[in-house]
């Protein structure tokens, strides 16, 4: 009865916790690619829409929409995934305008290419979310490194 108990509480619970995480990290993944990618006044919307919601507490804002909408998983799983967006599009954007600048991406754009053939062929199929696994933004591996930044 126990084990039962036990599996059946943390199936919710890993559940609610891969859901959030996997939603949270697509949404920041794709804002962060598109501010960074194409600056501007799509970066400065996407980058002030997160410093509002650094800007207030989660815990009161989770709070004040679980009394509006009630609680129920949907509304639990929405909360979370909304609150950890930010982190992933701020890294994301920090690597993709890093990207943005390197040579291969300068020489495709002065060759003619657009910004589709750009991001198909040569930047965002082959460089930013192997650089961001790699960087720890996906913490799906365990890091065991003792060395210093």
């Amino acid at each position: 009865m126990l084990s039962r108990i036990i599996f059946f509480g943390a199936r919710v619970s890993l559940t609610i916790g891969f859901v959030a995480a996997t939603l949270s990290a697509t949404l920041g993944v794709t804002l962060g690619l598109t501010a960074g990618y194409f600056g501007g006044l799509i970066d400065r919307f996407i980058m002030r829409l997160s410093d509002i919601q650094i800007a207030f507490p989660f815990l009161v804002v989770a709070i004040a929409v679980i009394a509006v909408l009630g609680s129920n998983l949907i509304v639990l799983v929405a909360l979370l995934s909304v609150a950890g967006w930010v982190f992933y599009a701020r890294i994301t954007r920090g690597l993709t305008l890093r990207l943005r600048r390197i040579e291969y991406v300068e020489a495709a754009r002065a060759a003619g290419a657009g910004n589709r053939r750009i991001r198909r062929s040569t930047y965002s199929a082959k460089r930013p979310l192997p650089e961001l696994g790699a960087f720890g933004l996906f913490p799906s591996r365990p890091s065991f490194s003792s060395r210093a930044a």
